[in-house]
C-alpha cells in the first residue's frame, strides 16, 4: 500500500534530472557560504558514537587520508590523531558529500558535483579511487593509495572540471 507522503516523495525522486556538471577539490567545491570543519575527514553513515567504534577499515582510510592531507607523516601517526580526537570524524552526508564503502574524504579529495538540472539542488561525490589493490574505499591500508588520492585531486578532478565547464553530462 502507498501512502500519500511515499507518493509524494517518489514522485520527487522521478523529477530529478542528475548532471554531472564540475569537479575539483573538496574544499573548493563545498556551496558558496559554507565551510568544512577543521581537521575533519567525511566517511560514510552514521557518526560513531564512541572513536572505539570506528571499524578497521574506516580508520584504516581515515590514516590514509590523515596523510594526504599533510596532517600525519604516516599512516601510523594518522591513525593515532584519529584515535586521539586530533583529527575529527563526521558523517559525509551531513555536509552534501557521498563517498563509497570505507571510504573517506578530505578537504583536498577529488569530487564530482552533480546538479539537478531541473534546480533542485546538487551533491558532490569522491571520485573513485581505482583499482581494488589499494583503494582507499576498501579500508585496506597501502603506500600507493596517498599518491593515488592526491593525483585525483590535483591533476584529475582540475581536467574533468575543464572538460565540464562548457559540456556537462547527463547522467
Amino acid at each position: 500500500m502507498t501512502t500519500d507522503a511515499t507518493a509524494r516523495s517518489a514522485g520527487k525522486v522521478a523529477a530529478v534530472v542528475p548532471v554531472l556538471t564540475g569537479a575539483g577539490r573538496l574544499a573548493d567545491m563545498v556551496p558558496a557560504g559554507a565551510t568544512l570543519p577543521r581537521r575533519t575527514l567525511f566517511h560514510a553513515g552514521p557518526p560513531f558514537a564512541d572513536r572505539k567504534d570506528i571499524p578497521a577499515p574506516i580508520r584504516n582510510a581515515a590514516a590514509v587520508a590523515a596523510v594526504v592531507e599533510g596532517w600525519a607523516r604516516g599512516a601510523a601517526q594518522g591513525a593515532k590523531a584519529v584515535d586521539d580526537g586530533v583529527i575529527m570524524l563526521a558523517p559525509a552526508q551531513d555536509h552534501g558529500l557521498v563517498v563509497p564503502l570505507a571510504f573517506v574524504a578530505g578537504p583536498s579529495t577529488g569530487v564530482l558535483r552533480v546538479a539537478d538540472e531541473a534546480g533542485a539542488g546538487s551533491a558532490l561525490a569522491a571520485i573513485n579511487d581505482g583499482p581494488p589493490d589499494g583503494a582507499l574505499r576498501f579500508g585496506a591500508p597501502n603506500a600507493k593509495a596517498v599518491d593515488r588520492i592526491r593525483r585525483l585531486g590535483d591533476l584529475v578532478a582540475p581536467a574533468l572540471d575543464r572538460a565540464l565547464r562548457d559540456d556537462p553530462v547527463a547522467l
